[in-house]
């Protein structure tokens, strides 16, 4: 498995369109995608939300990647080119990530109706190759399979405190709080 959302997205990128990684070429999808939202996006700030870093420019990534989300959303999965489906995987990792820091507040509707559209397609492809000979499923090109989408819902909810579900402690303590009240 990955040990951090800059290796699974330059795995994902290669895996789906065939190409080395680079962080010039998501960004030039994210500015294409994004509106005028994402033109504000930089090479460096997408360097910073790769490694995970928390002290950076917020309200650029996250009003980039919200309105990049609402773009891939609204597309039929079938009709994202791999490089799209890489950067909605991104955009909806960062909006993720932003739950860590305690002034931003992150649709979790959003991120889900954008992981419920790559389910969707991994499920199709399951029953779309029981119709086809095995000779046959290299012509259906690169999809994500079961392990992408368990690393993606694993970075989005996981369950250690610094995601959009809360800790199984921060769980209690709101139980305590409640009690005591």
């Amino acid at each position: 498995m990955y040990k951090n959302l800059h290796d699974f997205i330059h795995y994902l990128w290669g895996n789906l369109t065939g190409t080395e990684f680079s962080v010039e070429q998501l960004l030039d999808q994210l500015q294409q995608d994004g509106g005028e939202e994402a033109a504000a996006l930089t090479e460096s700030l997408i360097h910073e939300l790769l490694e995970g870093q928390a002290d950076l420019d917020w309200d650029t990534a996250l009003d980039a990647c919200a309105e990049t989300t609402f773009h891939y959303r609204s597309q039929e999965i079938e009709n994202l080119t791999p490089q799209q489906i890489v950067a909605a995987v991104f955009s909806i990792c960062v909006l993720s990530d932003s739950s860590l820091i305690d002034e931003y507040l992150t649709d979790t509707l959003i991120i889900c109706g954008m992981l419920a559209k790559f389910v969707e397609q991994e499920w199709d492809r399951v029953l779309d190759e029981e119709k086809v000979k095995p000779e046959d499923l290299f012509e259906l090109g690169p999809k994500m399979d079961e392990d992408d989408l368990l690393f993606i819902t694993n970075y989005l909810f996981s369950k250690d405190g610094r995601r959009i579900a809360p800790s199984d402690d921060e769980m209690d303590d709101n139980v305590e709080n409640d009690m005591d009240d």
